[in-house]
């Protein structure tokens, strides 16, 4: 018995004849047993054998239709299931691409959240800075206006207290010139009395002998 013929009868689950290749006969050993053909038109029984040819081409056919169909069936399932584990695979590693490209989505959000954090911050940061640098501008323009002020009270005080001590001076120059001139003009008096009184005490004899 050949393969085919063994693999039919395990799918098909009874014996199967098959026609031998290109003769379109069947074989020897596979042959269907004879039966007597009866003729009634002239009541006679006509023993000669059946055509075995037409029996089996009678069920032949179609076992092997159906074995063939099992077979396509079969080999279409084993396609469809070798389809679907491939589809599955694709799908799982376009799940595994998709979960990294959501990761790597997640870590650029965050990165991007944390810069945007970090420039609000720096903002933050400057916008103190520039607070505290216009407050300082403030502080040291008082101080230079008080400075300035302190310094113009000091060189009004010095001047004023220089003025004062000219005016002061040219007051005891101007007494001093006066006490020196009362003074001489009291010496240049009492001089002159002085000499007045010597004369009168002086007696001479102009015309005497």
């Amino acid at each position: 018995m050949s393969e085919d013929s063994k693999r039919l009868e395990q799918e098909v689950g009874r014996p199967v004849q098959l026609f031998c290749q290109g003769v379109g006969e069947p074989k020897p050993d596979t042959l269907p047993p004879r039966r007597p053909r009866y003729v009634t038109y002239d009541k006679t029984v006509d023993l000669r054998p059946v055509n075995s040819i037409l029996t089996l081409q009678a069920y032949e056919p179609a076992a092997i239709y159906r074995s063939k169909q099992y077979l396509a069936r079969n080999g279409s399932n084993k396609k469809l299931r070798l389809a679907q584990v491939d589809i599955e695979d694709r799908l799982n590693k376009v799940d595994s691409n998709l979960r990294m490209l959501k990761a790597k989505l997640k870590t650029k959000e965050e990165q991007l959240r944390a810069s945007r954090k970090t420039s609000k911050s720096i903002m933050t940061v400057e916008k103190e800075l520039r607070i505290k640098i216009e407050k300082a501008k403030e502080e040291l323009s008082a101080k230079e206006k008080q400075a300035a002020a302190r310094r113009t009270k000091k060189n009004n005080i010095r001047d004023n207290w220089a003025k004062k001590q000219m005016a002061d001076y040219e007051q005891r120059e101007a007494k001093q010139r006066a006490q020196a001139k009362t003074d001489s003009g009291v010496e240049t008096a009492s001089a002159g009395a002085a000499m007045a009184a010597s004369y009168e005490d002086f007696d001479i004899d102009v015309y005497g002998d």
